[in-house]
């Protein structure tokens, strides 16, 4: 989980050591919290009693994948040395460093992909000085002209030095290749040109746009008392302003399809040995399976007995050193093996490490094996934590990645329950050709002496395309699947074991939404919702709330076009508690009139702001001329000012008691559980949950009038832009046309489609341009939509108009078709990443009678999408004719 160094640069300054002193153990018992100041900044707070040192931490959310454009690269690191040449308190430069030097203490900081942190330890009795520091160091800086321009001679240096040093460039060219076009595929220190014509007001602006304390955390471990910080904090932290408008990222996280086996060979003057990195495409820091990466990566390399040191350095003498890293940053992560051999045994090194990765999956790691990477493992991460320092780096390491620094207590646990099978998955999965990045860097040959046994790129390749791991063994799955189970007290239950990560997702749904309200009480279960998780018949809203927080949970419920009901999450480590509550929440809700008329403001109050989001507004314009007939989907999801003005507490816990109920209900649970046990539970905790007779299964609505001429209906606004959407029905879900659809959808709106290559890029007409194919119960949309100036309302229908007439007339490449059903096969993979949205996927399957494996089918049936089938589709449905045309905005003739 850490950056490889030469992503992670150090600041300009060299360490000081807290001297003199031998340092007593820390005591256990540390006490920890955290909170969010009213400007946004985040307040992590880990007191170690007994502990002399104080470490103080702040991190900024940005670093060098946050470079908007190539004038920017190298910026946030040029922030990080500027922060030293002087602040509004500590005007000098060099002041900072003297201060600190002279109260005992060092400093420094470092810039990686992500972040930006500073750090500073002092002995404890000095936190008032880190804090007095960092808060102007951070957020103050002087950018003074003349101390601007000779850092930037100071990084030109640095960046000339890297030419020199063989491992740094190796390190360089590897991210350059396995990142294409990515921001972590550059240096983070940036390019000598461009730190060079980079002005000191792009740097202030820089500065301006991401030093803010919303994108902040501050983070403080060792001997401090925590109750008598906050008002210091709030001293020197609190005056700083959050931004009216919410920071834009520009960092897209996802790389394209892998293309590899890519291999690259380069020569150094300055090698001696024959350096190589072998890398696979692996899992994002915040996956779960990044934890099984670094327990693989201490069976392949943490100690002599490790599978690369024993076999490949120690037993063939085919490398003199050999590591293996997973590199988990925020997004794409990568998982290295670097080596160093002489020239003419990199074939044969590289052949037998190909060996090695084959045997984890024909001759798995058995338990002692398992053991003994686990106990590295821990010992390291363990250690980490043994001083403040290395505490408060570990929690901002975390808190980086996931957002969330108090995961780092569930890591050591889930070692400890990783299986051998969860290890095969991982291997099965990343270790392929597809997904490699081979970089070799030899030594300089002598002039006009080629050696005819290095290798050429052409043998690597060769190579590479050879790695082929076997399959995992029979009764192994590569990826976790529900099982359904039977309760005898009415519900569904639907289970999947996920031990990746130590986390428990359960959700409970019914059919309802939309389709349960009528007219009159359109709003009533979105409503019913809201009030739903305040209160219990024996909890009352705080006491229910204390009652989730103190196991860590989150419990919310939800209501759609279809469906109604609840959701939670919490760790494992609590599952007896989160399920008792979560089930006592789903099977006595309170809906007290008090509750209703606490929400009901708030609902209000929604009704009336989402009239400002253009976007949404004209699609429910749309809607309510493409569903005649009242149907449910022409009505608000929110309800009108109207309907919900008028419900009462005994509405909803009505509608509730129609819906709700055992025989209606799907259960599913996803995470680290045992599925026997999970049954065991709900059946105990559910024993009581009373059937009534009026519960009766909600009908599907009947499919309204087909469509028989254009209709158009408008909303005149005087709005800078003009919103459009055109509307066809569609099939609803499990059609058999859906896959061709969708295919068409990804198509055309894809940044290389019709829609965004000729109405955005060829003729300028918007920023946003965009279609989409949303399938209901019994009926569907196909909607296209477009914001743009009301001068080019007509040129955006006419692109409307010619794009859907040729993808009639005209089948779509084998290119674009292939491209499409791609895009379709690796976004379904991304949405589907978490344990939570497998379970909302796999319970609505279910709920709507579509099958558990309805997402396995229905991608097998776009794999056989042909041109023909979408070209069919399109004909069939896209009737310029018999379409709904919404405008909100100006419109000119």
């Amino acid at each position: 989980m850490k950056y490889p160094s030469i992503f992670k640069i150090t600041g300009p300054l060299s360490l000081v050591m807290i001297g003199g002193l031998l340092l007593p153990l820390r005591a256990w018992g540390a006490a920890e919290s955290s909170y969010i100041m009213h400007n946004g900044l985040k307040v992590i707070l880990v007191e170690q009693p007994g502990s002399p040192v104080v470490s103080l931490r702040v991190m900024i959310k940005t670093g060098a994948s946050d470079e908007a454009s190539r004038s920017e690269f190298g910026l946030a690191h040029l922030m990080e040395h500027m922060a030293f040449k002087g602040c509004a308190r500590h005007r000098d430069a060099g002041a900072i460093t003297t201060l600190v030097e002279r109260n005992g203490g060092e400093i420094n900081a470092y810039t990686s992909s992500d972040a930006t942190v500073y750090y500073l330890s002092l002995p404890s009795d000095q936190v008032l000085l880190g804090l007095d520091i960092l808060s102007d160091l951070v957020f103050s800086p002087l950018y003074d002209p003349k101390e601007y321009e000779l850092e930037k001679e100071v990084i030109i240096e640095e960046i000339k030095r890297s030419r020199d040093n063989p491992d740094q460039l190796l390190m360089e060219e590897y991210f350059r290749l396995a990142y294409p076009d990515h921001p972590y595929g550059r240096p983070i220190i940036g390019y000598e040109e461009t730190v060079r014509k980079a002005t000191v007001d792009e740097a202030k602006a820089f500065h301006t746009r991401h030093y803010r304390p919303d994108n902040a955390v501050l983070v403080i471990t060792g001997g401090f008392i925590s109750s008598t910080l906050s008002e210091t904090i709030q001293r020197f932290f609190g005056n700083l302003e959050k931004p009216a408008t919410p920071l834009a990222r520009t960092l897209e996280p996802n790389l394209p399809p892998p293309t590899g086996p890519q291999v690259i060979i380069t020569e150094n003057d300055h090698a001696t040995l024959a350096k190589v990195i072998i890398g696979f495409r692996g899992p994002s820091g915040s996956d779960a399976e990044t934890p099984i990466m670094d327990l693989l990566s201490s069976i392949l390399s943490g100690g002599k007995s490790s599978r690369l040191v024993e076999v490949v350095k120690d037993k063939k003498k085919l490398v003199t050193d050999i590591s293996t890293y997973s590199h988990t940053p925020r997004y794409q992560g990568t998982f290295m093996i670097s080596l160093e051999t002489e020239p003419l045994k990199i074939i044969l090194a590289i052949t037998a490490v190909w060996e090695e990765l084959k045997h984890l999956i024909s001759a798995p790691a058995g338990d002692e094996e398992m053991q003994r990477a686990r106990a590295l493992a821990e010992k390291d991460f363990l250690a980490s934590q043994e001083s403040a320092q290395g505490l408060a780096a570990q929690i901002t390491e975390f808190e980086s990645i996931f957002d969330d620094w108090r995961l780092r207590d569930a890591y050591l646990p889930l070692w400890n329950r990783t299986r051998q099978t969860e290890l095969i998955q991982s291997v099965a999965r990343h270790f392929l050709p597809k997904n490699l990045t081979l970089v070799v860097m030899l030594p300089p040959q002598q002039p006009g002496k080629p050696n005819s046994d290095y290798p050429t790129p052409e043998q690597l390749i060769s190579l590479a395309n050879r790695l082929r791991p076997p399959a995992p063994q029979a009764g192994v799955n590569t990826a976790p699947a529900f099982q359904e189970i039977k309760l005898k007290v009415g519900p569904r239950l639907l289970v999947m074991r996920d031990a990746t990560l130590p986390l428990v997702t359960i959700k409970a749904a019914a059919l309802g939404g939309l389709l349960a309200e009528t007219p009159e009480q359109n709003g009533l279960n979105n409503f019913m919702a809201a009030v739903w998780t305040k209160a219990t018949k024996d909890k009352p809203a705080q006491a229910l709330s204390r009652a989730a927080e103190d196991i860590g949970a989150s419990i919310t419920a939800f209501s759609g076009r279809n469906s109604t009901g609840l959701s939670a999450s919490f760790l494992s480590t609590h599952l007896s508690e989160g399920l008792k509550l979560f089930t006592e929440v789903l099977t006595s809700p309170a809906f007290s009139n008090a509750d209703v008329e606490t929400v009901r403001p708030e609902i209000l109050a929604e009704i009336k702001v989402q009239d400002e989001y253009l976007p949404g507004r004209v699609f429910r314009l749309l809607a309510r001329r493409l569903y005649p007939d009242g149907h449910p989907y022409s009505r608000e999801q929110l309800g009108t000012q109207e309907t919900v003005s008028q419900l009462t507490a005994k509405d909803l816990r009505k509608s509730y008691k129609q819906l709700i109920c055992p025989k209606n209900t799907i259960i599913a649970v996803a995470g680290d559980v045992d599925p026997q046990k999970i049954r065991e539970n709900l059946e105990r905790t559910l024993a009581d949950w009373p059937q009534p007779d009026g519960c009766p299964p909600l009908s599907i609505p009947k499919t309204p009038s087909p469509l028989k001429k254009l209709t158009e209906v408008d909303e005149k606004l005087d709005r800078s832009q003009t919103h459009l959407a055109l509307g066809f029905q569609a099939p609803g879900l499990g059609s058999p046309e859906a896959p061709a659809l969708n295919v068409l959808t990804a198509y055309l709106s894809g940044m290389s489609g019709p829609l965004f290559r000729e109405l955005r890029d060829q003729q300028s007409l918007a920023y946003t341009v965009q279609c989409s194919y949303n399938p209901g119960l019994g009926i569907g949309a196909f909607t296209f939509y477009i914001a743009t100036d009301p001068q080019k309302v007509k040129a955006a229908l006419a692109g409307f108009k010619d794009i859907i007439e040729r993808i009639k007339k005209v089948p779509i490449s084998t290119k674009d078709l292939e491209g499409a059903k791609r895009y379709l096969a690796g976004t379904t993979k991304i949405r589907l990443q978490t344990i939570s949205s497998r379970a909302s996927q796999i319970i609505m399957n279910s709920l709507y009678d579509l099958g558990l494996d309805y997402e396995e089918r229905h991608l097998a049936a776009i794999v056989k999408v042909t041109a023909e089938d979408v070209q069919k589709v399109a004909t069939k449905y896209l009737d310029q004719d018999r379409a709904v045309l919404a405008i909100i905005g100006k419109k000119t003739d």
